[in-house]
């Protein structure tokens, strides 16, 4: 019933053998790959965390540390007058008692 001949046989044996040194060789390469793949990971989120924390920390995350140029906040600004998109002058008097961001 068996139509392998004996040399097949030990052919295939042969050839079973041979796959299981190739998965036996090919483990610790893929221990070290993933390893490699690891550190590299770790080495990125740790340096992104580095980064970031040290943006938080900053001194700029506090408002009143700041320079200011002239005039500071809270003084008035002197009169200028500017075209606008439309071709009209706008003061900056037509703005007096608005909000005005400069």
């Amino acid at each position: 019933m068996n139509s392998n001949t004996p040399g097949q046989a030990t052919t295939k044996a042969a050839q079973r053998r041979s796959n299981a040194r190739q998965v036996a060789t090919d483990a610790p390469r893929r221990i070290i790959k993933w390893t490699v793949v690891g550190v590299v990971v770790a080495v990125i989120v740790g340096g992104l965390y580095a980064i970031f924390r040290a943006d938080t920390d900053s001194t700029a995350s506090n408002p009143g540390d700041y320079q200011t140029g002239s005039p500071g906040p809270g003084e008035q600004a002197p009169e200028f007058t500017l075209p606008s998109t439309t071709g009209e002058e706008v003061a900056l008097s037509d703005f007096r008692g608005d909000n005005v961001l400069l």
